[in-house]
């Protein structure tokens, strides 16, 4: 009955297993059966009751430790980590740590690869796709020891995704018709899910109809499996893609009603990024209490810390603020997020970050710094082949030619040349330069901001007023503002003495 569970797994017939598994459950039957069943109804039950499924999968951690038997242990934390993937990551992460640990140490390839697999999914809901991608290929090796298909192909979804989302476009691509041309010989859901896979790195790169093209694939096939997660995970796949290519009206319908119904099976952190899409559809139709809804239904709400998987929510509330006029909240936002996208190496976040932060530096008159950072997002989709999506191409072409004006072209294009040439944490900095803490003391070499310490930093290091200005990309008149907090913090009385200052300090 257990074979008969993964075969209908499969297919898409869930509903059929549980009712035949059952009755079964309900007897007296030998223990090793007993863990088969558990497994298969555990991971059969995820949609249609995912808190049974959770507790069957942790019945079997329960049996697992009861007969002392560490591989049906590590088969009850891969369910419990599997089922918690996109309801509660930073659960299923810590489930899926102890599977691998466990299998590892008994000697379970297998089981050890489907842990890399669930910790792998559930990096990349946290947005940490950088450790997803270092968990994926971990996973391969495994498969590729033991020669297993199924788990090679399960491997590689994680790596072509979490690869896209660190930028390596072309290498993911490259995983993703892998993944596709394994498939073929696998059951019609691991071609759909490759299928939605190539359908999302197609649509990074600008390959509007191919993208289309496929992630229909995968809905059809879905649909004919009668897989009802599926069904929705690719529906929001095509939502997305539509409204980044500009079919926004198709594009949010088709999104909303997936979100809504994935979040009703309890997948609400798996919709975090539906739901800041929708909300930002909102705000360009000019609707601005819908927007807000959407951002009150997403499960990662502020006021929290910059973690990764935030940076959606800080990217829609920044243009929420933004369209409400609040220019200084919707800049702060924007650079958070930036932050936090940078944090978790999500490279695709990040750079349609620090193109909303361009946008809000030019509301704030802080024209250079703008183009600056257009000259860094520009570098990195040319380095990623990421293409801008489609409704935010006029209003960068927009803001980029409003900062144009306001510098000149000879102070813009030598900005952007600046820009050009900063790395993305270097671009960060730059982005976030001047948010110290409130806290910080008011005398003392602790009471430098950060920029007054790297004013200071390179005074220590001999270069005049007008070296540091270029190094930084301010002005003089700023580098002499922060010399002159630096020597009132400081006790000192000329640059000299300053030097010597930080020299004590900086050699400590």
């Amino acid at each position: 009955l257990s074979s008969l569970g993964s075969f209908f797994y499969a297919l898409g017939f869930n509903s059929e297993f549980l009712a035949q598994c059952g009755p079964f459950l309900a007897t007296n039957l030998q223990l090793s059966c007993r863990a088969d069943l558990l497994e298969s109804a555990a991971h059969s039950s995820r949609l249609k009751d995912p808190a049974m499924s959770l507790r069957l999968a942790s019945d079997l951690v329960a049996l697992g430790e009861s007969l002392g038997d560490e591989a049906i242990k590590a088969r009850g934390l891969v369910g419990m980590a599997a089922i918690q993937i996109e309801a509660n990551p930073a659960e299923a992460l810590e489930a899926a740590a102890k599977a691998v640990a466990v299998a590892r140490a008994s000697r379970r390839p297998v089981l050890e690869a489907r842990g890399l697999w669930a910790k792998g999914w559930a990096l990349t809901w946290l947005g940490r796709p950088a450790e997803a991608l270092a968990a994926g290929e971990e996973g391969l090796q495994v498969c590729e020891t033991i020669d297993w298909p199924t788990g090679r192909g399960s491997a590689l979804a994680v790596i072509a995704y979490s690869a896209m989302c660190t930028g390596r476009l072309g290498w993911a691509l490259e995983k993703a018709d892998e993944l596709f041309r394994l498939s073929e010989d696998l059951a019609p859901l691991y071609i759909a899910n490759a299928d939605s896979v190539r359908a999302e790195v197609l649509g990074r790169l600008g390959q509007a109809d191919h993208a289309a093209e496929a992630v229909a694939r995968a809905l059809s096939l879905a649909t004919a499996a009668g897989d009802t997660y599926f069904v929705l995970i690719y529906q929001a796949n095509q939502g997305r893609l539509w409204v980044s290519q500009g079919r926004q009206d198709d594009g949010y319908e088709v999104l909303e009603a997936a979100a809504a119904k994935l979040e009703s099976f309890d997948l609400a952190v798996g919709c975090l990024e539906n739901r800041a899409v929708l909300a930002e559809v909102a705000i360009k139709r000019g609707d601005l209490p819908t927007a807000r809804r959407h951002l009150r239904a997403t499960s990662w709400r502020l006021s929290r810390g910059l973690e990764p998987a935030g940076a959606p929510t800080f990217r829609a509330e920044s243009r929420l603020a933004r369209a409400e006029g609040e220019s200084r909240r919707a800049h702060l936002l924007a650079c958070d997020g930036l932050a936090a996208a940078v944090a978790g190496g999500h490279t695709l976040w990040a750079i349609d970050l620090l193109e909303l932060v361009t946008m809000t530096c030019s509301d704030l008159d802080l024209h250079a710094e703008g183009a600056r950072l257009a000259g860094a997002a520009e570098a990195q989709r040319n380095l990623t082949g990421y293409v801008r999506p489609v409704p935010y191409s006029d209003e960068v072409t927009s803001v980029l030619g409003d900062i144009r004006s306001a510098l000149g072209e000879d102070a813009f294009e030598h900005a952007i040349s600046q820009g050009r040439s900063l790395t993305l944490e270097e671009a960060v900095a730059y982005a976030r330069r001047g948010r110290g803490s409130r806290s910080r003391p008011r005398y003392g070499w602790s009471s430098l901001t950060a920029s007054e310490h790297k004013v200071v930093s390179l005074v220590g290091e001999h270069l005049t007023n007008g070296e540091i200005a270029e190094r930084l990309f301010i002005s003089t008149v700023t580098v002499k503002s922060h010399l002159n907090r630096a020597f009132a913090k400081l006790g000192v009385a000329n640059r000299e003495q300053l030097a010597a200052v930080a020299h004590h300090h900086e050699g400590a």
